[in-house]
């Protein structure tokens, strides 16, 4: 996910809008973090979108936003069943606008 991220990310940017990207491999070792350190990578005033291809569950602790695939059947190279999954970077990059507006 974070190598979509940063290509999304990119896009991002040449529309104009500044993101960051913050990768997070364990919720358990982010939950054993001090607060400060919690509220300087998620801080409370900005837009934070969870980018996911397992399970989006666990990230609504954190956002309201979350691009993720939470269905599970196909099978095919790895490239073609994101595409059908609709999780490409234009994909992200639209759903992230979509929430800013």
């Amino acid at each position: 996910e974070v190598g979509l991220a940063i290509e999304a990310q990119s896009l991002l940017l040449e529309k104009g809008k500044d993101v960051r990207v913050v990768s997070m491999p364990s919720h358990f070792l982010f939950e054993k973090q001090t607060q400060k350190y919690k509220k300087e990578v998620l801080p409370r005033s900005a837009k934070v979108l969870a980018v996911e291809m397992a399970s989006s569950l666990s990230w609504y602790k954190y956002t309201q936003f979350v691009y993720g695939i939470d269905k599970f059947g196909i099978s095919a190279p790895l490239d073609k069943a994101l595409e059908m999954y609709g999780f490409t970077k234009e994909s992200i990059v639209e759903y992230f606008l979509k929430k800013l507006s």
